[in-house]
């Protein structure tokens, strides 16, 4: 298993980015309650990386339940089936009610996404997905 994994957070300005790499979900949970960087076992970040490719298999709705952000970045182009499109319904689900909106940018339009937006309406759980344009070698996030 590729489990081996470096997670960095890092605070600029007062905002804050969690880089999770593929590290698994319990872990990174672990690791921040370790640190004493979840406070009340919950952390909330500016922008997340989603771990895995967004792959389901390593983590779970508790997670992004645990761990929350205004941005939710998931690097992934669907092959494998990443990301899962149960980690997209955990992520908005977990954001569903809370104040504000969140975005999803996903590097890739892939069958998930759009299934996504087929179950999940954007506007009644609060979020938006956008996808980096095809050939283009970055996606800006402005944290306002």
């Amino acid at each position: 298993p590729d489990l081996g994994s470096l997670v960095l957070l890092a605070t600029c300005d007062g905002k804050t980015v969690l880089l999770t790499g593929d590290a698994r979900g319990d872990h990174i949970r672990a690791g921040l309650a370790t640190a004493g960087l979840a406070k009340g076992k919950k952390l909330h970040v500016d922008v997340l990386t989603v771990p895995q490719h967004g792959s389901s298999r390593n983590l779970d709705e508790t997670f992004f339940r645990s761990v929350t952000a205004d941005t939710y970045v998931i690097s992934a182009d669907g092959r494998y089936g990443q990301p899962d499109v149960e980690t997209l319904q955990w992520i908005v689900s977990s954001a569903k009610g809370r104040r504000g909106s969140i975005t999803l940018v996903v590097t890739n339009e892939t069958e998930s996404t759009r299934e996504l937006r087929r179950s999940f309406d954007p506007v009644a759980y609060g979020y938006t997905l956008e996808v980096l344009e095809p050939g283009s070698p970055r996606h800006v996030i402005t944290l306002s």
